[in-house]
């Protein structure tokens, strides 16, 4: 597992989603550290709202 850390300290709504993660909200407001799987399956995506396609998404590789 890698630790990603997302700053939305500066964003209007703080509040996302890391799809394949977690139902849960982050607060990116605290720049919250996040373990996610690296690899080939490692592709995650940030929603600000459930159920909608992922605004962009990125890649975990395994150095992190």
């Amino acid at each position: 597992m890698a630790e990603i850390r997302s700053d939305g300290s500066s964003l209007t709504f703080t509040k996302f989603f890391v799809s394949g993660h977690s139902p849960d909200l982050v607060d990116g407001a605290t720049a919250p550290a996040v373990s996610l799987d690296p690899g080939n399956l490692g592709i995650y995506g940030i929603e600000q709202i459930p159920g909608r396609p992922a605004n962009f998404e990125f890649r975990v590789t395994q150095a992190g």
